[in-house]
Order: C-alpha cells, then structure tokens, then sequence
C-alpha cells in the first residue's frame, strides 16, 4: 500500500459526533446502567418503606405503576441527551490536521508539530455520520468524509482501519451523500508537496520530515538517554495515577452505595453487619489500584517508538523536543507542570505528554546553569506545582 495524506479540517459539529460515538462505546454505558439501577433501587426502598401508608391511596395504580416503570428510562435517557448535547471542543476553533497513513501506522502533522503512532498504539476507531475517528490515550481523531480525495480513498482507509484495529464499529445512524472536497491536494498546490524522507537517511519513525523552529534566542540542546523503568515510572506518577485513584474512589462510593440500598435497607438485613460490606469493597478497590501499581513498567509513551533516547532543544522562547516517534515544538505558555526530582526535570503539557529531562545530560557548567535557572524561572511565572521545588 502507498502511503496515503489526508487533511482534515474538521467542524465542531463532526468532532462532538466523534467523541460523543466514543464515549458510548466505552464511558456512557457505565453511568446510565447505573442510574437505572439506582432508579429501581430507590423506587423498590420506597415501596417497601410505605406500602402500608395512605399516601398511595389517593393515586390511581396505573399511574403508579406507570410512574415507577417510566422513571429509570426517563432518568436514563435525560443523562444520555445530555451528554449527546455536549460541546467537547471547548469552544475552541477546530484546527487542520495532516495524517499520513501507512501499513504500520499514522503519522499526524499540525503546526506544532508531528508524531508517529504504530496501530497497536490506537485503541479504538470509528466509522461515525460524517467521518472517521480514531483514539489515541483517550484523544479522539477525527477526519471528514468530505476532506478525502474521492469514495475509494475513503474506502481504503476505511478497509486499513478496520484491518488494523481491534476494536473498529460503526456509528448507528442514517449516512448522508458525501461531496469531497480533496482538502490535502488543494493546499499542496498552494504551500508545496510533503517530503518524504528515505528510510536509510533517517532512525526516525517518521516518514514526512516536518521542519519545525527550534528556540530563536539563547538555547541549549541535551541528548538525553533513559531506561524503560525511568519513563514508566513518571507516566504513573504524573499521569496514570491520578486516574486510577479517581476511579478507585468512584466504584467505592458507586458499590457501598448499591450495598447500602439493595441488601440492608430494602431487605432489612440486621445493622450490627452492615460495616461488612463498605470494609469488603474498599479492599477490593485497593487491590485493584496495587494492581495497577504493579502492572506500571509495562506503560511507555508511545512517542518513543522503542528507543528509550531523546534530543531536547531548549531556549528562553519554547522546547524542541524530538524522539523517535515524535517532534514537537512546545512554547513554555503551553506547559501546564513542571517538576524537579533528585535525579530529573519532568515538563508535562495539557495533553499529558511528559519531557523528562536527566541531570546527568546537563554534562557542562553552562547547560547546568542555563536550564535550571531557566525551569526555575518559568516554574515561578505559571506552573501549577511549585512546591515540588
């Protein structure tokens, strides 16, 4: 297969479709069995509680019974409209994206820079209404039908994604004719054709070269090396973590709270047990974040593309950082963290990307000097964590 680019100039309209299909193949379905459970969980503690009262007398039982079986789908589907109504773009303007398509994965081009993503590292994808989508750490892709060169290219990629990805589905829903606008052809012409880089020329996973400006003022450039367990080991601590301790926290209160109204209130279980069952799910959920814990060093950035090196340009104006899979320029006002270890800097960005710096690639008096008088500085302007310094 030729290597196929696409541009995709997306609306906020087609990327809402997107996130909205994936969130229902992975995070709505949890919430709205829950609310439906708990619905019937409280209907049937309410029952019991006043089945010898006479407040039901005065409602006819059709409109009773009605009631309690309309509620839990009522409450339900309220949750899934909402949802369904949100804007995941935060109101920001969609920007162009380039991706190139290979037998062995997606290269994807802005104007800050590119990354390559083998298609063991995209969970899942997706045929919606008016594009195609795929996720990658939880981002959702998205291309319009509309910016592909006509039905077979669409078809093509369409084919690869499906053969490629484990979890490929279609969005439920009538599709509409597609008018193709061939959005990537009509820019070349104006801007320029992509350069493809030869394989022997480069080590780099990348098959379009993207220059990108490096820092204009004063700047420094390490050659950084590190260890898988290295790199494992901050994605838990500034990423991952967070994330199983707010779900762990979640399915506690979620299942003590089942607990609660299924077994000792609605069957009128004795008291002096009801501890058991609060004690019994806590365990559970921090068996299952020791899990997770212990699974750590099996996680690594997919930018790495399996070696573990990095050559990082830093000035006072932005970050270049470049690995094997990735190349990026970062302006600090982009970086969201920055955190100081005996042994490493650790920059993160909103997109939870993680530039971990060694001290032992600050080999000189002046890149000593000059980085961490630099992140020091940047740290007391924005960052949010400045007590780790």
């Amino acid at each position: 297969m030729e290597p196929v680019i696409v541009q995709a100039e997306p609306t906020a309209k087609e990327i809402n479709q997107a996130v909205f299909e994936h969130r229902c193949q992975t995070l709505l379905i949890a919430p709205v069995v829950l609310i439906f459970i708990l619905t019937v969980l409280a209907q049937t503690y309410t029952i019991y509680q006043l089945r010898e009262s006479d407040i039901f007398d005065c409602i006819p039982a059709n409109v009773r019974f009605g009631f309690f079986l309309i509620s839990p789908f009522a409450l339900a589907g309220f949750y899934f409209f909402y949802e369904k109504n949100k804007d995941f773009t935060g109101g920001i303007t969609p920007r162009a994206i380039k991706y190139l398509f290979t037998k062995k994965g997606v290269q994807i081009i802005d104007a800050q820079g590119t990354s390559f993503t083998k298609w063991n590292g995209i969970t899942n994808g997706y045929d919606c209404l008016d594009s195609l989508a795929f996720v990658i750490n939880q981002a959702v892709f998205v291309i319009p039908k509309r910016n592909f060169k006509d039905g077979e290219q669409l078809k093509n990629i369409r084919s690869l994604m499906k053969d490629r990805l484990t979890r490929f589905s279609y969005a439920l829903g009538k599709r509409k004719t597609v008018s193709f606008e061939n959005t990537y052809e009509k820019n070349v012409s104006i801007n320029g054709t992509d350069v493809f880089v030869e394989k022997h020329e480069k080590k780099s996973l990348l098959p379009i070269d993207v220059p990108l400006p490096g820092p204009a003022a004063a700047k420094v450039i390490l050659k950084c090396r590190y260890t898988g367990a290295e790199l494992s080991e901050f994605l838990w601590r500034y990423v991952t973590r967070v994330r199983y301790v707010f779900r762990c926290v979640s399915y506690f209160c979620i299942y003590s709270l089942i607990a609660h109204y299924s077994f000792w209130s609605a069957f009128s279980l004795p008291r002096e047990f009801e501890w058991i069952a609060p004690v019994v799910i806590g365990l559970s959920c921090f068996a299952f974040y020791q899990f997770k814990k212990s699974q750590r060093f099996k996680l690594i950035q997919a930018c790495y593309g399996g070696r573990l090196s990095a050559v990082i340009e830093i000035g006072n104006d932005l970050v270049l950082f470049k690995t094997k899979g990735l190349k990026t320029s970062i302006a600090w006002s982009e970086l969201s963290e920055i955190h100081e270890t005996t042994r490493f800097f650790v920059l993160k960005t909103p997109d939870n990307l993680l530039i971990v710096i060694p001290k032992l690639s600050l080999n000189s008096e002046y890149k000593n000097m000059f980085v961490t008088n630099l992140l020091r500085r940047k740290k007391i302007q924005g960052s949010k964590d400045s007590k780790d310094f």
